[in-house]
């Protein structure tokens, strides 16, 4: 990943950065991080964030260059990192392990969890996180073909499990996670997805067509499906994609 001030490069066990700004080179050393978890923010000014997954596994490491306090580690799951997302703005981290079943939000000051997003009680490989503009928002997709949409300011607006009123009865992390308030079903996977604006939401999917949804309360609405640049396309990476444009 790329920003003006800094590249960064991740392996397996370890990343390297590049900082531009400073003419510097160093690495670090990660948990097993097969999906290639990591993400960056940079501005115009002096903020810089970057976030990797720590080397024990569960945990990440949040690097801030303008804070007196530039790195912190957060024991954010139990199994290893699969997927991480920053912000807008740098300030918020949201984070998912190989389980897939929970998704949480971090501050990435401080490392307070602020939410505990649950997508499904069932293993899933979370493809795609992504915060709205405003950071009012959160979605994701996974390899069961859904889109998961949850409300970060309103927690009204999510949907509580059934067995909310007995939490001293059953596992009391799956009882108060909030669920999405809208999703839809039957998405082509792997699949990436991306807020365009705080109420409409791009999905591309693995067939070469971006479906983009309109957020209307509690639900998603389909308001336009076209094609994109690739088609044929092959998830083996040692493969040669075929790259076609099909519709502008």
């Amino acid at each position: 990943m790329l920003s003006r001030d800094m590249l960064v490069v991740v392996a397996n066990k370890e990343i390297f950065v590049h900082d531009i700004a400073r003419g510097e080179m160093y690495k670090r050393a990660t948990f097993e991080n097969f999906f290639g978890a990591c993400d960056l923010f940079s501005n115009n000014k002096s903020t810089l964030v970057l976030c990797y997954p720590a080397k024990e596994e569960g945990a990440i490491c949040i690097e801030r260059r303008d804070s007196s306090h530039p790195l912190i580690t957060i024991q954010a799951h139990q199994s290893k990192i699969s997927y991480i997302a920053l912000s807008k703005d740098g300030s918020l981290v949201a984070t998912s392990s190989m389980t897939g079943t929970l998704i949480r939000v971090f501050d990435a000051k401080t490392g307070e969890k602020l939410k505990d997003f649950r997508r499904g009680s069932h293993m899933a490989t979370i493809q795609c996180v992504c915060f709205s503009y405003c950071c009012t928002m959160l979605c994701c997709t996974s390899d069961t073909g859904t889109l998961h949409v949850w409300d970060l300011h309103s927690e009204n607006a999510n949907r509580t499990s059934n067995l909310a009123l007995v939490n001293h009865v059953v596992n009391i992390e799956y009882t108060t996670s909030q669920w999405s308030h809208a999703e839809v079903k039957n998405i082509n996977s792997p699949s990436l997805c991306i807020f365009e604006k705080n109420d409409i939401i791009s999905v591309v999917s693995s067939n070469g067509m971006c479906t983009k949804y309109c957020l209307q309360k509690n639900k998603l609405k389909k308001i336009d499906n076209y094609g994109v640049i690739w088609k044929n396309i092959n998830l083996d990476f040692d493969s040669e994609d075929e790259w076609t444009i099909l519709d502008q």
